[in-house]
């Protein structure tokens, strides 16, 4: 195996304990349940006919690099939706995940966190 295949390998497997390690510290969250749990949960139709359970959002807001849903689930009735403000609802719903830096919140927004944790799920890792 060459050394730029090992330094790959292992910034892959950095990426995915980062993001593994985001989803662990936050099981309190509605929006890491669901993705930890996803079978348990309905997903929103698209307009194209596709599915989503979250569409993933990151900012920065206060200086901080957040991940966010921009579909979340209504406590009251279990229904999801689209609040008419992602941001604000995640901020004061605590339904959030704070990074270190843009691009980690970005990698995990665009779908990191669900091939990371897809792989941590075929490796047998535990998250409930």
């Amino acid at each position: 195996m060459s050394d730029t295949t090992r330094v790959n390998q292992s910034m892959k497997t950095l990426k995915a304990e980062s993001m593994l390690l985001a989803l662990s510290n936050n099981l309190d969250k509605n929006f890491v349940q669901r993705i930890v749990n996803a079978s348990d949960y309905s997903t929103i139709k698209n307009p194209d006919g596709t599915t989503s359970s979250h569409l993933m959002r990151n900012e920065i807001v206060g200086g901080k690099y957040i991940v966010f849903p921009e579909i979340v689930q209504d406590k009251n009735t279990g229904k999801l939706f689209k609040p008419t403000n992602p941001v604000d609802y995640a901020l004061e719903h605590n339904e959030f995940i704070e990074f270190r830096t843009m691009e980690e919140a970005g990698e995990f927004a665009k779908n990191g966190y669900k091939k990371f944790f897809n792989i941590a799920k075929r490796s047998n890792n535990e998250f409930k």
